[in-house]
């Protein structure tokens, strides 16, 4: 009967001690985690040029690295950009995505066609169903862009 109970105690142990391995394993997420329409509020400040910018708008992905620009006659990824007082929008805007994990797990890159720069992301509360409920940004390039702030960071949220 000790012996049993000592096995059956062994067991438990391996049981558990495998269930904590298999949660603390990492998880490499796939440009699928994203998938769907984000609402998201940015902000910038560049001292040097004088510039602030405050932009609300939307992002839609695909689950397969696009940027979604409308569906049907929707528009689906904009935003309303207000720099220095002046208010300008954009809607329609198509780009793409890549769900890399590099620096970091659910890390990547997105960008826009026709609009310069490249924003680096971390995505954040995954579901049992690898759907991200929201990600961080940040400006990680401004190649070829005039008058642009230098820091542009923001956090988006997936809409119902």
């Amino acid at each position: 009967m000790k012996n049993m109970l000592k096995i059956m105690a062994g067991i438990v142990l391996l049981a558990a001690l495998g269930g904590i391995s298999r949660s603390q394993a990492s998880t490499v997420y796939t440009d699928g985690v994203l998938r769907g329409c984000y609402g998201f509020l940015s902000n910038s400040v560049d001292v040097a040029a004088g510039l602030n910018r405050s932009t609300v708008g939307t992002i839609c992905f695909d689950g397969q690295g696009g940027i979604v620009p409308s569906s049907g006659g929707e528009d689906q990824t904009g935003w309303w950009q207000n720099t220095n007082g002046t208010a300008i929008s954009a809607a329609n805007v198509s780009g793409g995505y890549s769900v890399t994990n590099v620096p970091g797990q659910g890390m990547g890159e997105f960008g826009f066609a026709k609009v310069c720069g490249v924003y680096a992301f971390s995505i954040n509360s995954v579901d049992a169903n690898e759907l991200a409920h929201g990600f961080q940004f940040s400006l990680i390039s401004s190649k070829g862009c005039q008058k642009s702030p230098n820091v542009i960071g923001g956090t988006a949220y997936l809409q119902p």
